[in-house]
């Protein structure tokens, strides 16, 4: 019965450090896809830092744009030298 004890005892340490290798390796595939997970969650939490800056700098540049446009046309309408328009020739006799 030695033997036969001895040999269950085996199957059992075998059996026992099989699943302590297959979860091994279920933790480290779980610990590489949280790993992955986290880079991906950066990488996004990136990009959207990024795309609130370019349209918050977007908003300025068009801010800046509008009130150039306005200082300039208003600026150009102050400045501008007077226009007369006249509908028809002057007729020969009637010039001034």
């Amino acid at each position: 019965m030695g033997a036969g004890r001895a040999l269950a005892v085996m199957q059992i340490t075998a059996l026992g450090m099989f699943v302590m290798v297959v979860v091994a390796v279920i933790m480290r595939v779980a610990i590489i896809a949280m790993g992955m997970i986290m880079v991906v969650m950066m990488i996004m939490i990136m990009v959207m830092v990024m795309v609130m800056i370019v349209g918050v700098d977007m908003a300025f540049a068009a801010a800046a744009n509008r009130t150039h446009h306005s200082t300039s046309s208003s600026l150009m309408r102050i400045s501008s030298p007077p226009v007369i328009c006249r509908l028809s020739p002057p007729q020969s006799g009637q010039e001034s």
